[in-house]
């Protein structure tokens, strides 16, 4: 059947109010959003986990949900679980001509020595995530071909904060690998293979000599 508008169970007033639980919104919306929603608001999993946001977050997401009208609609919920499970059922039955496909990489082609470990509560990103970072570039040689403020004559000032996009191929392998290996607050030192920098090419406007190990200092400041 179509998505239907559930009742609003709560006034403004009530949400605002300590009558109103973190966790009984945050089941709401779970039980009550597309999966869509849920995925793009990083409410999946237990629901005590999802209701660890802070209330102000969790009542945004309510509204946007009435807002949007971002209901569960279970003929499409069920439509997208039985075509996963005839995806599953697929991958079952050609198994071992799959797996002769898959092509060992071997070992991670970066290293990474700990500066600061990170919060005891840190959050450690996953594809996509935006994340704000501050870091500087140097060669072998302690030559500084870049840093966040952009410019390698800047090396001795504190690089500013930088946000991107990571492990999505914005930067270099090694660079995305290592970030999506630490927790925020953490600093590190990579230290990356050139199969996983700039390669047999290099990058000679940055003045990145062919076949370079690159050395990255990387401060981990936020996950969104």
């Amino acid at each position: 059947m179509p998505a239907t508008e559930p009742e609003r169970p709560w006034t403004k007033e009530q949400l605002n109010s300590d009558d109103v639980g973190k966790k009984v919104i945050a089941k709401f919306i779970q039980e009550n959003s597309s999966s869509e929603f849920i995925k793009a608001n990083k409410m999946g999993g237990k629901v005590d986990n999802a209701a660890k946001k802070p209330k102000d977050d969790l009542i945004k997401m309510f509204e946007e949900l009435f807002s949007s009208k971002a209901f569960r609609d279970e003929e499409v919920e069920a439509k997208v679980a039985a075509e996963k499970e005839a995806a599953a059922a697929a991958t079952a039955s050609t198994g071992p001509a799959k797996a002769a496909e898959v092509v060992d990489e071997g070992p991670p082609k970066f290293s990474k020595f700990l500066l600061k470990k990170g919060e005891k509560m840190g959050m450690v990103p996953k594809k996509g995530d935006q994340v704000t970072i501050r870091y500087k570039g140097t060669l072998e040689d302690g030559t500084i071909f870049d840093n966040s403020t952009g410019f390698a004559a800047e090396g001795k000032k504190k690089p500013l904060p930088f946000k991107f996009k990571v492990g999505l191929g914005k930067a270099v392998r090694g660079f995305d690998e290592g970030i999506l290996t630490m927790t925020t607050g953490e600093q590190c030192k990579l230290t990356i293979e050139p199969e996983w920098g700039y390669g047999a090419k290099g990058m000679p406007d940055a003045k990145i000599p062919p076949n370079a190990t690159l050395i990255f200092e990387i401060e981990l400041m936020t996950v969104n």
